[in-house]
């Protein structure tokens, strides 16, 4: 599962600069709406960037090649030819250079969103970049130009446009073997679009139906009587007047909207993309989008016929063969860089328009392959013993090793231990108590001079008396705001112990069960969250040798069915991903046993189902995420069935037991008034210290029902009390906030009157005017122990030297990685006297 990452743009113009936002989410369908990381900024102003898009556009469509956009091809002789092509390559270098600035300026606002796309990616994992604005001008931009860098860090990342209103059609599923594609063959006076036809047609599993040369009637009929997978034409369009048209035959000219109703038709019952391999088609896609169609590939300029045709060919090629269609795009665009050396900017022309609220597509998405393997276990498969001091699971991921241990975190021979805990790193859970107790007070007083901390952020101290070398102290709870600890921040918080251990080089790393028991997400998603991260890592290249999950800590009683439930999700999914990585593992063998027999029909049902395996792999795992044990019953999975009675029964025995609670607390709380109790109570509200507390108590000799009598006025009044204090910090706050208004309004106008000269006045005599004294805010941008070695101390704590910080920004040193000094200069107050 990789990167969704949505660049956002309503607002703005070249001269004043655009504000963005940007998003950055797991790819899936909750993923645009949920996501993880949310940052706004703003591009800069770049008045020239229009009139280098508009020069470049000019000199690129008067070089004179054979275009798919209607008009005949001009007679120049060769010299003017070299000369055009010469020109056009000048300035798309103009404007290549122009993006490449842009997106490289060092302006805080727009710097951080870069800082922050390189931080939270992993260079193995797939990103789709959303560029999602309506302003036309916007997407005329070659944007794949503007993340260069970006695309040459991550290999398997791609661009493409989105709009900014969008909806969501419910796609039918398709059951059909084959692929339906309607092709519409338009006019081809003056181009090659047989070679067009020959490609979709020799296309695997693809069911396709060619009109040549149609009428309007025709098209309509066919896109409202029949259900089609793909829709592709081929011939002359162009984007007129903002209104895509597309020349269906050598004498019509329709546009999208003349089709919007049969098109609509086409998308409710199945149509999921769109290729129109002819000229100048953004107009084309942004009516399509209008009608939610999922995913558009069109050129976003005039098009050159052998350009068109060595892209179809390239895209489909490695498009039904398995790869995204992303990667398949990105592929088959950078392969026609070899051309570019007649066919200027060849590899700028091809562009995605995605709508935001469905998935990328694959080949086998398409259609329906018979192949699904046998998913379904045996529940019994899972056993928990009852010696829970020792190892219950061990498996191989990578070269490492996943291991779930009955076992208490601070007996874990580890190098790293990880404690989950709140924003101000309180220590007060059984975790971090446990870890406090055998650790000792150093790793409390080194904790201390660095909170509080934000939700997410992973904090690094030494371990004290423990075993291991370092605790990683992760927040993954703030009490004020219960409901932000969820998936995406569990996945997040796994994902950074993980790659803070391959930074400092560490071995064996150890993690609880993060945030169960104490917050609102359930274990089987705490469980799913920790493990789907923790697999994903270390399949990749990593020097960790081994991952242990810790299941008890020193607390007594009311989690052990929690901590069952957990492991029961932990064991299920490794599980589960061991007969994946089988299959997968076989169908690799025999892969290469039908390469080496150059089996190529073979080879090509092999990579037909090993795509399938992804996508099943896939599901599956959203549907682990997705997991809420209330509702498991309802829930039918053609995966999980087994699995889900046991889950079932967990359930049931949990309502049992928490129906049972509740009696017995009814009980305890409406038990009759007990006049020994009670005046035992009034005694221990007028005691002066603990001894005379017991003593007191000692009079009731044991009586039980006293004794829960009097624990519940204690509760009942800490309650009481705590909600008082609670009001009162409110009302505090509030008037805080309102003090701190009046104060800011205040220098705004202190500083507008100063401005104005109207505060000058006479005093005895002598003449007052205001002074300001102003002084600039280091912020620091990373974690303290993530600061370059020159910028911090040896000591334990890693404080950052901010004074060195300082002064390597006022000598002109870039330190935007690191810190910034806040723009907006504090103002200081104060009168002197003016003789």
């Amino acid at each position: 599962m990789g990167k969704v990452i949505v660049f956002r743009i309503i607002t703005g113009n070249f001269r004043d600069g655009f504000p963005i936002s940007l998003e950055i989410a797991e790819d899936n369908v909750d993923g645009i709406t949920h996501p993880f990381v949310a940052i706004g900024g703003k591009l800069p102003p770049n008045p020239i960037l229009e009139n280098l898009y508009r020069n470049w556009q000019q000199s690129y469509r008067h070089l004179g090649m054979q275009m798919r956009l209607g008009a005949s091809k001009t007679q120049i002789t060769n010299i003017s030819y070299e000369s055009a092509i010469t020109e056009c390559k000048y300035k798309a270098e103009e404007l290549r250079k122009r993006l490449l600035n842009w997106y490289n300026s060092q302006v805080y606002e727009f710097a951080q969103i870069r800082e922050k796309l390189f931080s939270e990616l992993n260079k193995n994992e797939s990103a789709r970049i959303l560029v999602q604005t309506e302003e036309a001008s916007l997407r005329l931009l070659p944007w794949h130009l503007f993340f260069e860098s970006f695309l040459e860090t991550y290999p398997q990342a791609e661009v493409a446009l989105s709009p900014i209103n969008y909806g969501n059609i419910n796609l039918p599923k398709c059951h059909r073997k084959s692929i339906r594609i309607l092709g519409i063959l338009g006019s081809s006076e003056g181009i090659d679009i047989e070679t067009d036809k020959q490609t979709i047609a020799s296309l695997p599993d693809a069911e396709p139906h060619f009109l040549i040369s149609p009428n309007i009637n025709e098209v309509t009929e066919y896109l409202y009587q029949q259900e089609w997978d793909l829709l592709f034409f081929a011939g002359h369009s162009s984007s007129q007047n903002k209104t895509g048209q597309i020349k269906i035959n050598s004498q019509d000219s329709i546009s999208i909207n003349e089709l919007k109703n049969a098109l609509t038709k086409a998308v409710q019952k199945g149509l999921r993309l769109a290729i129109f391999n002819s000229c100048d088609g953004l107009e084309l896609a942004r009516a399509l989008e209008e009608l939610h169609l999922p995913q558009v590939i069109v050129m976003r300029e005039m098009v050159p016929d052998k350009i068109a045709q060595a892209f179809l060919k390239q895209f489909l090629t490695t498009f039904s063969q398995g790869e995204s269609l992303y990667l398949a795009v990105r592929e088959a665009r950078e392969k026609l860089q070899p051309l570019e050396k007649d066919f200027p900017c060849a590899t700028w022309l091809p562009v995605i328009c995605q709508n935001p609220a469905t998935l990328p597509l694959t080949w086998h998405n398409l259609h329906n392959l018979d192949f699904y393997p046998n998913l379904k276990r045996n529940p019994t498969s899972i056993s928990i013993p009852n010696n829970l001091d020792r190892v219950v699971l061990l498996k191989g991921i990578g070269k490492a090793t996943v291991v779930v241990e009955y076992n208490n975190l601070t007996n874990i021979k580890a190098d790293v231990l990880v404690n989950p805990d709140d924003i101000y790193i309180s220590m007060a859970g059984r975790v971090s108590a446990a870890l406090l107790e055998i650790g000792g007070k150093v790793i409390k007083e080194e904790i201390e001079r660095r909170i509080p901390q934000e939700l997410g952020k992973v904090t690094i101290t030494t371990a004290g008396n423990l075993a291991a070398e370092n605790i990683f102290h992760a927040v993954v709870i703030d009490y004020e705001k219960p409901e932000e600890t969820n998936v995406n921040l569990i996945q997040k918080i796994t994902r950074r112990c993980l790659e803070l251990a391959e930074i400092y080089e560490v071995k064996k790393i150890a993690f609880p069960a993060l945030a169960i028991g104490g917050t609102l997400l359930s274990p089987e998603k705490c469980a799913v969250a920790m493990i789907i991260e923790i697999v994903k890592y270390l399949g990749g290249n990593t020097s960790l040798e081994k991952v242990t999950i810790a299941l008890l800590d020193e607390g007594k009683g009311g989690r052990e069915d929690l901590i069952r439930r957990f492991y029961t999700k932990v064991s299920d999914f490794l599980d589960m991903y061991q007969q994946m990585e089988t299959r997968r593992e076989l169908l690799l063998d025999l892969e290469r046993i039908y390469r080496s027999l150059r089996m190529e029909s073979a080879v090509n049902l092999i990579l037909r189902y090993q795509a399938q395996l992804d996508s099943i792999t896939r599901q599956w795992t959203e549907e682990m995420l997705g997991v809420n044990l209330s509702e498991v019953i309802e829930q039918k999975s053609v995966y999980e069935n087994a699995y889900e009675n046991s889950l079932a029964k967990i359930s049931k025995n949990v309502k049992q037991e928490e129906r049972r609670v509740s009696i017995q607390n009814d009980i305890d709380l409406n038990q009759s008034f007990n006049t020994d109790a009670a005046a035992v109570w009034e005694k221990i509200q007028a005691a002066e210290n603990e001894e005379e507390i017991r003593e007191i108590l000692t009079s009731l000799q044991g009586d039980i029902d006293s004794l829960a009598w009097i624990n519940d006025r204690f509760e009942l009044d800490i309650a009481s009390i705590e909600a008082k204090l609670k009001k009162v910090k409110d009302i505090l706050s509030s008037q805080l906030i309102e003090l701190k208004q009046g104060q800011k309004v205040l220098h705004e106008e202190l500083v507008n009157w100063h401005g104005e000269g109207v505060l000058e006045n006479k005093t005895s005599g002598e003449e007052r005017v205001i002074s300001f004294k102003s002084y600039p805010k280091l912020e620091l941008l990373v974690s303290e122990e993530d600061l370059p070695s020159e910028y911090r101390t040896e000591k334990v704590s890693y404080s950052a030297k901010k004074k060195e910080l300082k002064n390597a920004g006022e000598k002109g040193i870039d330190i935007s990685k690191w810190a910034k000094i806040d723009p907006n200069l504090k103002v200081k107050f104060g009168f002197k006297s003016k003789n």
